[in-house]
Formats: C-alpha cells, structure tokens, sequence
C-alpha cells in the first residue's frame, strides 16, 4: 500500500480539539459520579474516565479536570466513592456535571463507610482511599485502592458520541438458553435444590428495584426482617437466622445504627428496631406481598398452596 494513502483522513490533535473531542467519543464508557466528604466540604463530579486498573491490590482510576471547581477538594481527600449509575439515572448524571453550588439537594444518598456519600440506586458503588494523584495534562489521575465495594442489578448507564445509551445483547449473537418450562421433559434433570436455588435468586433479582427505592441492600433487608414485630437479636442470631456471611452483617448492622434504623438493647448488645426502622420494614413487608401477587397471579390457589406445603416440608425435614 503506498504510504501516502494510509494518512488520509488523519488529523493532528493540535488542529481541532472540539473534532479531536468528537474522536474519542466515539468510545463509549459507563457513567459514574464521583463523591467525597472533605475538609472543603462534600464534592461529587460526573466522570466517564473511571476504569479498573489492578485486581490485586485492588485500584481503579479517574481522570479530573484541573478546572473544575472540586479540583482542590479532591486533590485533598483521603477518601472517596465511586458510583456506577443505572440506566434510569440519567437526571443524577446530569446533576453532578452542572455549575449547581449543591448538587445532592436533589437525589437520595447515604454516607458510605468512609464518610462520602453513596448514590441510592447506583449498580455498584466503590468505596476508596486515594492511592496516588498523578498530573496528566489538564487533567489529574486520581488511583484509589478499593476498601469496599457493593453491586446490585440492573442495567448501567451509557455514554457514546455524545449520547446516553443503554447495554442491550447485540443481535447477531445467538440467544441465550430459555429458562426450562413447566411442560419441558428436561426439568426433571433439574434437583429440587438448584430449581430453589435458582427460583430464590431470580426473584431476589426482580424484588431489588423496590429494594433501592427504599435505600436499602439485600443485607439490611434481612436484618430489618430478622428484627421484625419488636424481637431483640444478637448479631450472631442474625447472621444465623439470615443466613448472612458476617462481614455482610456487620456492614449492614452498622449502617441500619447509623440511620437510626435499628438500635443496641442491653448489655450483650442486642439489636432491635426503632420507630423509623419498624415503619421500613413494614413499607418492605408490603411492597414483598404486593410483589408475590404479581409473580404468582398465573399460579392457580390450589398449586401455589402445594407448593407452600412441599417448601415447609423440606424446612422441617430431619
């Protein structure tokens, strides 16, 4: 091929930075929003350059503009969260990367474990401590080791050209495996176990929208539920009767304390609900009952009552 052919169409950055701008994206990247409790005050960017950068230690990256008006809060926090927007949350998107002097006065968020705030509804939030700043250009590159992490469902938020996007499968990949029917022979294949197991995670999955909206995790669900109709647990009753690993546990006890959700009964450090918390839980109760109609209405009475049956069964079974 002549030589002089392959740079036709070529452009240095220098000529056009508004076409060089154009060029990059055409690469299309999830949207996050950047937070931070800092001395300044609390801080949160829209930032579209986040990327995964080691797994062991665990470091991911972002990129700041230096004009920016959080630049020196930033610059100066130990800490600060990442989190991974859905694709319904394209008003926050908006809100974080607009001049408004406050841009939390209008989305729900919670304090996370180290101090900055955590996006209600975000796909995954990443909890960090500032590794390293590097200067790049008119920007800065800001490491944070991950301290704790936390996803949930849902599709993420896109941008691409200039656009919002979503993640849709493209359509010239084949289709995934159909769910087995109730009238496919192959179920029989299926033990009772791995069709609870899967019936159980399926319907966690499409509960966790309602979930969100109350601001709560499957974790603090099943604490809020344990301690329900005034019982006083320890946090080894809890995780017992929950079936939580501990570490998910204790994470979610301590943010239901902090919210005033929950409280310490006694001296062997029971917890038990408060006012606020009983109300969640039985916002929770209802939104679960009104969700079971839903999934259940094409299941006839007497079928759903069999199957409540062989479920208490298997519970009390030796």
């Amino acid at each position: 091929m002549d030589a002089k052919t392959t740079d036709v169409g070529y452009e240095t950055p220098e000529s056009d930075l508004r076409a060089f701008r154009r060029c990059l994206g055409q690469f299309a990247t999830g949207i996050t929003v950047v937070t931070a409790e800092t001395p300044a005050g609390r801080v949160g960017n829209t930032a579209n350059s986040f990327s995964s950068i080691s797994l062991d230690p665990p470091l991911i990256a972002w990129a700041l503009g230096k004009t920016s008006r959080s630049y020196n809060a930033f610059r100066e926090a130990k800490h600060f969260s990442v989190n991974v927007l859905g694709s319904d949350q394209i008003a926050i998107s908006q809100a974080f990367s607009s001049g408004d002097e406050d841009k939390f006065k209008s989305i729900s968020w919670l304090p996370g474990h180290n101090g900055a705030p955590r996006v209600m509804g975000a796909i995954a939030v990443l909890e960090c401590e500032t590794e390293a700043l590097y200067e790049c250009g008119d920007h800065i590159l800001l490491i944070g080791r991950v301290a704790r992490y936390a996803r949930s469902n849902g599709k993420p938020l896109l941008y691409v050209q200039g656009y919002y996007g979503i993640a849709e499968p493209h359509p010239d990949l084949k289709p995934r495996e159909t769910r087995p029917s109730l009238e496919d022979s192959s179920q029989e294949s299926y033990s009772l176990a791995t069709l609870i197991f899967r019936v159980h995670h399926e319907l966690s999955a499409r509960f966790d929208k309602y979930r969100q909206a109350q601001g709560v995790t499957v974790s603090h669900a099943r604490v809020l539920v344990s301690l329900r109709n005034k019982q006083h647990k320890t946090a080894a009753q809890i995780i017992d009767e929950m079936y939580l690993p501990r570490p998910d546990a204790m994470d979610a006890i301590g943010d239901l304390l902090n919210r005033g959700l929950i409280t310490k009964k006694g001296t062997v450090e029971e917890f038990a609900l408060t006012d606020a918390g009983e109300k969640l839980q039985l916002t929770l109760h209802e939104r679960l009952r009104e969700f079971d109609s839903t999934q259940t209405e094409e299941i006839s009475p007497e079928e759903l009552h069999s199957a409540r049956k062989v479920l208490f069964a298997l519970l009390n079974h030796s």
